[in-house]
């Protein structure tokens, strides 16, 4: 009896685990969606030091115009 416990709170514990997992990798991967979006429109507004300083290359591609 005591190990079918044991097995059924570890089994719990794992599961508990990986729903904080996802979840915790839902809320970073929604950040990223924001930064991302946020880099776009500093892109697009020509802010260069804003795209710079926030790591944007990773996300898209920033050419000057050279005029």
């Amino acid at each position: 009896m005591k190990e079918l416990l044991v097995w059924i709170l570890t089994f719990c514990l794992l599961m508990w685990g990986a729903v904080e997992l996802g979840s915790r990798m839902a809320k970073a991967d929604k950040q990223d969606q924001e930064e991302k979006e946020l880099c776009i429109v500093l892109k697009h507004q020509k802010e260069a030091e804003k795209f710079l300083d926030m790591d944007c290359q990773r996300y898209v591609r920033y050419k000057q115009d050279n005029e």
